[in-house]
């Protein structure tokens, strides 16, 4: 067998045992870390080269590299390089990106840490101006690192492209944030225009909706609540001049308010527990949660019993609730629960009461924030440590006033 994989011969490859670019996907799949499928077939049949940590031994930070063949740019009045990355997993260093055209190798690009938060986040294109090599023969050179040692650290590249310039350059960079139930926040680096155009429906749609933008970032409204999006951007250079598409990014915005007073014991049939086959269980769609890989919230109580953390049931002796789980030994992760959004406005005196329950020696904190409706986030309380000494101790109440909290719509946040 060849655990490393064949390239071409006209490129090359550094070799170190512990660490070394090669083609994927691979035939064992690591669910914390590496793309889910390719950027150029979006299957799992598709081929990317990635780096790879075939054992552990080395001192951190490891690097691999990998060098082209020999580009010849005289064709091309003015040269742009593009290339797609994916960057998931926690032990991730950088990648550095360099060009040589025989006077030394010159950095282009670079990344430093995750890009993505899970498999199957999409993949980021990078798009390099390559002018100050018009008529050379140069090499490109990719160098990953791991920053500490272990195997979460597949540093993904694919669809390498080196080509003319576009008379209208499109746009990069394109990302959404902020969703609310009604909005959200898209912002992106222009490729030279100071005009955009947007199109945005629901995943897969035919024709789409429309709309010109003259701002970076950009604030789309208008939007039906508790609904998935998707959404393209390209650049208006000029009258009947207009770059490419670039996308499709993803967003969903949230549900309508919950006017106050609101409670919630997660005991309904939008709260379903994990279980050996569902690993990660399933939240109300009006809640959020950081991305399900290492360290995230599911509903309990869980299928099995964990001696050493965790209650023995739900607040009351029984019912359901949630719950941080890991799938790594490892520490300083974190992960994050996201109420809907509530309406406090017809309360004299808002409050917050919740039961907690932080049986377990790792257990390092939990973090309660409140995030006002403009995106401002207020630390209401932190609770440090283990709380409890055994599963079977009574869960303790926490009672936190929301007079800080300066927006009358806000949700919660469980860190």
């Amino acid at each position: 067998s060849n655990d490393n994989g064949t390239i071409s011969n006209c490129w090359n490859r550094s070799f170190v045992q512990t660490f070394i670019w090669t083609p994927g996907p691979p035939p064992f799949l690591n669910f914390g870390t590496g793309p889910s499928v390719d950027h150029t077939t979006g299957t799992t049949s598709g081929k990317y080269m990635f780096t790879d940590s075939p054992g552990f031994g080395g001192t951190a930070p490891i690097t691999a590299t990998f060098v082209s063949e020999l580009i010849d740019l005289s064709p091309l009045d003015t040269p742009e390089l593009s290339f797609w990355y994916h960057m998931f997993g926690n032990q991730i260093g950088t990648l550095n990106v360099e060009v040589n055209n025989g006077s030394g190798w010159t950095q282009i690009f670079t990344k430093t840490g995750q890009q993505q938060t899970s498999k199957i986040d999409s993949w980021d294109e990078a798009v390099v101006n390559l002018v100050n090599y018009v008529n050379d023969t140069i090499q490109l050179r990719f160098t990953g690192s791991k920053a500490v040692n272990g195997f979460n650290s597949e540093i993904a590249i694919d669809d390498v492209d080196i080509h003319e310039l576009p008379s209208c350059p499109k746009p990069s960079n394109f990302s959404a944030s902020n969703p609310t139930f009604n909005s959200v926040t898209l912002n992106w680096t222009t490729g030279g225009a100071t005009n955009w155009i947007l199109k945005y429906g629901t995943p897969g749609f035919a024709s789409g909706t429309f709309v010109s933008a003259t701002n970076n970032p950009f604030t789309l409204t208008g939007l039906a609540a508790n609904t998935n999006f998707e959404i393209w951007i390209r650049d208006s250079c000029a009258a009947g001049e207009v770059s490419q598409w670039v996308g499709p990014i993803f967003f969903s915005t949230s549900c309508l308010p919950s006017v106050a007073p609101y409670a919630q014991n997660f005991n309904g049939t939008s709260f379903v527990p994990w279980t050996f086959s569902t690993q990660e269980g399933t939240i109300d769609p009006c809640f959020r949660r950081s991305a399900v890989s290492e360290y995230y919230w599911v509903p309990g109580p869980p299928p099995n019993t964990s001696f050493n953390t965790g209650p023995s049931s739900g607040y009351g002796g029984s019912g359901k609730f949630m719950y941080t789980r890991t799938n790594l030994f490892q520490a300083d992760l974190q992960t994050t629960f996201s109420t809907l959004w509530i309406d406090k406005s017809s309360l004299a005196a808002p409050e917050l009461r919740f039961q907690y329950h932080m049986y377990g020696i790792s257990i390092d904190k939990l973090e309660v924030r409140a995030q006002s409706y403009d995106g401002t986030i207020t630390l209401l309380t932190t609770i440090t440590g283990q709380q409890q000494t055994s599963k079977t101790a009574a869960w303790i109440q926490k009672v936190q006033s929301l007079a800080a909290v300066n927006s009358d719509t806000f949700r919660l946040l469980f860190t």
